[in-house]
């Protein structure tokens, strides 16, 4: 809209359309506040990823966002296919997507305090590898369910329990699989 043009006139819905094509924009709203008032409402993207081949930040549906090194606090992924455009697949960010959600319901269900995740990675097309920042990594099928949950929760507490020092929980065979941290030995 122009300085003096008629509020009456405004074509709203380009103006929208401009206002979406930033890139940070995810949707906008725009109402007509008479006399002489545009009421805009701007749902930014949020960041929930940090590709760590290429360095761009990308929200829940694969846009890539401007890249800012400060101010996010994402896990970064590894291990995406890109198109020929330099594009990843939308199904493989809610693939990553999924991973980060299952890691916050088992936090829920065991009740200790989210670690940072580091890394994420999809191994094989078969398993997901996490690595968080206390050095601790989970590996989860691509096809967990709610009976993963259980058995990780319950093992998890049981370490913790027993103060057993763990690096891995792996939950990709019928069985889990602990791998106990190697002691280093004082001279």
């Amino acid at each position: 809209i122009v300085e003096g043009e008629s509020l009456i006139s405004a074509d709203l819905g380009e103006m929208a359309q401009r206002i979406r094509e930033l890139t940070v924009v995810k949707d906008v709203k725009i109402r007509k506040r008479f006399p002489g008032h545009l009421a805009i409402a701007i749902t930014e993207r949020d960041p929930v990823f940090l590709s760590s081949e290429r360095h761009y930040l990308l929200d829940e549906a694969g846009v890539k966002l401007p890249f800012s090194p400060d101010g996010f606090s994402v896990p970064a992924i590894m291990g995406f296919h890109y198109d020929r455009q330099g594009n990843i697949d939308s199904k493989q960010i809610k693939l990553y997507a999924k991973s980060v959600e299952a890691l916050h319901r088992f936090y829920e269900m065991a009740g200790v305090i989210p670690e940072k995740i580091n890394s994420i990675r999809v191994r094989k097309g078969r398993y997901y590898l996490i690595d968080f920042q206390n050095e601790m990594q989970v590996k989860l099928p691509v096809t967990f369910d709610d009976e993963h949950f259980r058995r990780l929760v319950c093992v998890y507490n049981d370490l913790n329990r027993k103060n057993i020092p763990f690096q891995t929980i792996d939950l990709t065979f019928q069985h889990v699989v602990v791998k106990k941290k190697k002691q280093t030995k004082k001279l």
